[in-house]
This record gives structure tokens, sequence and C-alpha cells, in this order.
């Protein structure tokens, strides 16, 4: 009778044993899994933020030689306004710092296009080329970071 008891304690034993490996295995698994998904997730961002950057970069900088005052011949104003509103299209306008380039374009729009109110200088529209472009670089450089993932410790 005394076997039969070790024998029992150990079959349980083993049973513990196994639940317990079965347990942790699947813990593990899980952990590995969700700090995979975090990591693609965040290069996935990475990339789109890159993306994004880079389109900004070439709208903006298309823009800029559009109403340059110093190397404009013909001032196409059709062209200017589709790239206006193309690099507005990018911009999150609940973004401050998004917003105050979106608000520097419609400056540099309404002077460039002579929708304002006078006839600018060719001295205004470089003053409104220099803070779209200071605009810019604040969104393109110092990225919003509030929308990344947490990094695993």
């Amino acid at each position: 009778m005394e076997h039969l008891y070790q024998s029992v304690i150990t079959v349980f034993g083993m049973l513990a044993v196994a639940v317990i490996g079965l347990l942790s295995t699947r813990w593990t698994v899980r952990q590995e899994n969700e700090r995979l998904h975090r990591q693609l997730e965040r290069g996935s961002l990475l990339k789109q933020t890159q993306e994004w950057q880079e389109r900004l970069r070439l709208s903006v900088s298309e823009i800029l030689a559009a109403v340059d005052p110093q190397s404009r011949r013909d001032f196409d104003m059709d062209r200017v306004t589709f790239l206006i509103h193309s690099t507005q299209l990018l911009l999150d306008q609940s973004d401050e710092k998004q917003n105050s380039v979106n608000q520097a374009l419609n400056e540099l729009a309404l002077q460039a296009t002579g929708w304002g109110i006078e006839r600018p200088s060719g001295q205004k529209i470089l003053g409104l080329q220099d803070k779209l472009i200071r605009a810019t670089a604040q969104v393109m450089f110092y990225p919003k970071t509030s929308k990344m993932p947490d990094s695993p410790a």
C-alpha cells in the first residue's frame, strides 16, 4: 500500500510539473508575441512618419519654389493653389505645430497669390517663406511622439 501512495504522489507531482511547465510556456509565448507586436507597430509607425515627413518636405519645397520672387518668371496660380491644398491635406489641424504650418501656408498663399489686400513686396514674400520654413522644421524635426507605443523595459 505504501508503494501505491508513493506512485500516486509521483504521478500527481509529474502532472503538477507538466501543468506548471505548460502555463509557463504559454505565458512566455504570449509575452514574446506582445513584444514582437509592439516592435512591429513601432517600426510601421516610424516608416509612416518618415514617409509623411518626406511628402511634407517635398510639398513645402515646391510651394516655396513656386512663389519665390527671386526665381519665378510665370506665376501659375492654379499650381500654387493645388500645392497649398495638397500640403494642407497632409497636416493635422488639431496639432499645434502642424496648425502653425497651416497658418504660415495661408499667410503665404494670401500674399503670393494676390488674394491679400495689397500687392506684397518681394521682401514680404521672403519673410513669409522663412516663417513657413521655420514652422515646417518644427514639425519635421521635432515630431509628435505621443502616438508612439511605449518601449519595452
